[in-house]
């Protein structure tokens, strides 16, 4: 059975995402930002994210819902980059500290497939 995003859903799906994006858990008091990963995964094209979708659809997507589930704070940025031959987005999250975080996604796989 195959799933199609019509665009309404394709909002709500964007929209949801931002949402869990911008919540913080208050039980979480520990620390107000995420640690760094201990492999660097995401904090430079060399550690980049690769991003496992076929669509840009389906890719945007993958990218916020892995952000909600990974970062706390909110996304105030997105660029695209390209390194070596590859394509990357580069999403900056404002943490709820105050400080700005990179997070690099590798886009390669699907960046002009609709």
């Amino acid at each position: 059975m195959h799933h199609r995003y019509t665009p309404m859903k394709y909002v709500v799906t964007i929209a949801l995402a931002g949402t869990l994006l911008s919540c913080a858990s208050p039980s979480n008091t520990t620390t107000t930002a995420p640690a760094p990963s201990p492999t660097g995964e995401g904090q430079s094209f060399a550690t980049a994210i690769r991003v496992p979708s076929a669509t840009e659809r389906d890719g945007i997507t993958w990218e916020r819902i892995y952000l909600a589930h990974h970062y706390r704070g909110r996304l105030v940025g997105q660029r695209l980059g390209n390194h070596a031959g590859r394509v990357y987005d580069i999403m900056t999250i404002a943490t709820p500290d105050g400080r700005q975080q990179d997070v690099y996604f590798d886009i390669s796989s699907y960046v002009g497939h609709f």
